[in-house]
């Protein structure tokens, strides 16, 4: 373990692109878990906290990152880690923000969502404000964009419900809805990064932090496929989302969830979390072909990113796999993959 680290550190000085090297295998011997390249970020127009969340552009490799609320900024960066443009500007005009969260991207566009006024906007590319709308929920759950319909994950502690919802963009009219009761432990869904949803293989996909089952769009209805995860466990309570924030917090981030559903080339890939983030948090990608058959289990140990601000190595992008971490002054953005081992 001690080797991997320190490869890991050295090759996150500047960019690697030399040949992938085996990280995490899986449990059936099927995948791997393998660093494509590890890029320093720059912070010539703006410094910044953390990454709060990552997405890729596919048609110029670029990326865009949500900062955290040190400078709450969306900043689009160059394949080789240099900052190329802040994507709108801070305050409570017509495509601006104060605090951006929820992050996602296509083809040729950038959305997120406002926490503060709960606003989604939209950008191209090359950062022109295409729209912004302030008439969907308030939803702490994630949120993509399916051609004109923009689709979220809308969990509500009080009703002991989780939703998925879709909408017209243009008439901002509500489409369809599904909705779930939530027995086990609402409060999770409020902590970032609970649950997953995708577009992949042509299906919607959605994921509740409480439970380990891929649920999917099939015609008029939501189908599901579960999954198996021996270490998943919710641990019940009586906090509530009044109650003092510290505990709330401490709560779940000490319980196992759903933290996130990836498409990845052929692969569809579910994230959960175990542990408490003070001592062993690990994830677990759980990775799925088409026809949702279980391919392999990876799983990302405690402390194998012992140099890392966080202990564990939680991942967000689409289309990509993407990690953030810090080693003293640097920042730096790890790009993986899910790669066959060869018989």
């Amino acid at each position: 373990m001690k080797l991997i680290l320190a490869f890991l550190i050295t090759m996150g000085l500047g960019i690697c692109n030399a040949q992938p090297s085996i990280i995490f295998k899986g449990i059936s011997n099927n995948l791997k878990l393998v660093k494509n390249k590890t890029i320093e970020l720059d912070e010539n127009l703006m410094p910044f906290g953390r990454a709060y969340d990552i997405c890729s552009l596919p048609n110029s490799n670029n990326f865009v990152l949500i900062t955290d609320q040190q400078t709450s900024s969306v900043i689009k960066y160059s394949p080789d880690g240099l900052q190329m443009q802040i994507i709108g500007k801070k305050g409570r005009g017509p495509f601006e923000y104060e605090r951006p969260v929820k992050l996602f991207c296509d083809v040729d566009a950038i959305y997120f969502r406002e926490g503060v006024s709960s606003k989604y906007l939209s950008f191209d590319s090359n950062g022109n404000g295409l729209w912004e709308k302030i008439a969907f929920p308030i939803a702490p759950g994630k949120f993509i964009i399916d051609d004109n319909s923009l689709v979220l994950i809308h969990f509500v502690p009080q009703l002991h419900k989780d939703y998925l919802k879709i909408f017209d963009i243009d008439s901002e009219e509500q489409i369809k809805s599904f909705g779930f009761t939530n027995n086990i432990d609402p409060l999770l869904g409020i902590y970032n990064g609970s649950g997953g949803l995708t577009k992949h293989f042509d299906r919607i996909y959605f994921a509740r932090p409480s439970d380990t089952k891929l649920y999917y769009l099939q015609d008029e209805s939501v189908d599901s496929v579960e999954f198996t995860d021996p270490e998943f466990e919710v641990k019940k309570t009586n906090l509530t989302q009044d109650s003092d924030w510290n505990k709330v917090v401490d709560y779940i981030s000490s319980n196992s969830r759903v933290s996130g559903l990836f498409p990845l080339s052929n692969y569809l890939i579910a994230q959960t979390e175990h542990g408490t983030v003070e001592e062993d948090r690990y994830s677990k990608l759980f990775v799925f072909n088409k026809d949702h058959t279980l391919l392999d289990e990876i799983t990302v140990p405690p402390k194998s990113q012992l140099y890392y601000q966080q202990n564990f190595m939680k991942f967000s992008g689409n289309g990509f796999l993407y990690s953030f971490y810090e080693q003293g002054n640097q920042k730096f953005i790890t790009e993986w993959a899910i790669e066959s081992i060869e018989n």
